[in-house]
């Protein structure tokens, strides 16, 4: 919030650089090709060079950008708060196309495949653009008007041609990719904005707002539940990804404790309270490490010593 952003050692956890931007910063940053995008509540959004943080160029906007870049094949796909969707050339910070009929911003991190860009905005759509050219290839929603049930937050996922998502309105829907029509929609489990995906594609994970954490078939016709863990974590809305790597899910929750899970059966491997306040989408190192930010401002990397 201090509109910041840092580079740190990941074996000593010193600090390698930092670079001030005149906003807030909400985005998570996202890198390739030795190059740090990220957006700022100033409205610009900058890239970095990823071994001294010095400005490689920005890109103005029109309000403030609290959304998550992605970068795909030397492109940068972010939403604004000005009503837009751009794809920027990573090389040069050129515009390659922007999609001007949002009606709230966006904040979420989109997802790339299919010759799509996804993503979820406040004004109760979800959204697929070409990404040819930033063309609507459809949109989709719940069929609300209330625009705190936007399907906004969640960072999509896909597996073949199924999407899924979760929103505040605890339903999990899962798309057909290439209409936008739904395949299969439920509110059986408390669901909100929590969501995330297996390295084989095989699980959908999704973090109840009670509890627990569920794996779902992501080849399933009717959201068939593999399996359901209570962690005991209590009352939770805090949108902290479940992240898989190597086998093992990490997640955190608003009161300070990160999880880990075994991805085939939900097994807890080990939980560890890094303190009292909302824990971000955590950053897996391997099966045995993970990187950790809170809203204290602490950034940690928690090692598994025991390697079970």
């Amino acid at each position: 919030s201090s509109g910041v952003v840092e580079s740190y050692s990941l074996k000593r956890g010193s600090r390698q650089w930092k670079f001030k931007t005149g906003g807030t910063v909400y985005s998570t940053p996202d890198t390739s090709d030795g190059r740090v995008v990220v957006g700022s509540s100033d409205g610009w959004i900058y890239c970095l060079d990823i071994t001294d943080g010095k400005p490689l160029w920005k890109f103005q906007t029109f309000s403030a950008v609290v959304a998550c870049p992605r970068i795909h094949d030397n492109t940068v796909y972010i939403g604004g708060g000005d009503g837009r969707f751009r794809a920027i050339s990573l090389a040069d910070g050129k515009l390659k196309w922007e999609y001007p009929g949002i009606n709230a911003f966006v904040e979420t991190k989109p997802l790339v495949t299919d010759d799509k860009v996804i993503f979820g905005a406040w004004d109760t759509y979800l959204y697929a653009l070409n990404v040819s050219d930033g063309s609507l290839a459809w949109r989709w929603s719940n069929g609300t008007l209330t625009l705190n049930l936007s399907p906004a937050a969640c960072w999509p996922v896909a597996f073949g041609n199924r999407l899924f998502i979760v929103a505040p309105d605890r339903a999990m829907t899962a798309i057909d990719l290439s209409t936008g029509k739904e395949l299969w929609r439920s509110k059986a489990h408390q669901v909100r904005e929590a969501l995330g995906i297996s390295n084989d594609g095989s699980r959908v994970y999704a973090k109840c707002m009670n509890d627990t954490l569920f794996a779902f078939s992501s080849i399933s016709s009717t959201g068939e539940l593999l399996w359901a863990t209570s962690c005991g974590y209590g009352y939770d809305i805090d949108p902290s990804m479940p992240m898989e790597k190597d086998g093992v899910v990490f997640f955190g929750h608003k009161n300070g404790t990160v999880f880990a899970l075994d991805a085939s059966d939900g097994g807890i491997k080990w939980a560890y309270k890094v303190g009292n306040t909302i824990v971000n989408t955590v950053a897996p190192i391997n099966q045995h490490s993970v990187v950790v930010t809170d809203f204290d401002g602490k950034v940690m990397l928690i090692e598994n010593t025991s390697k079970d």
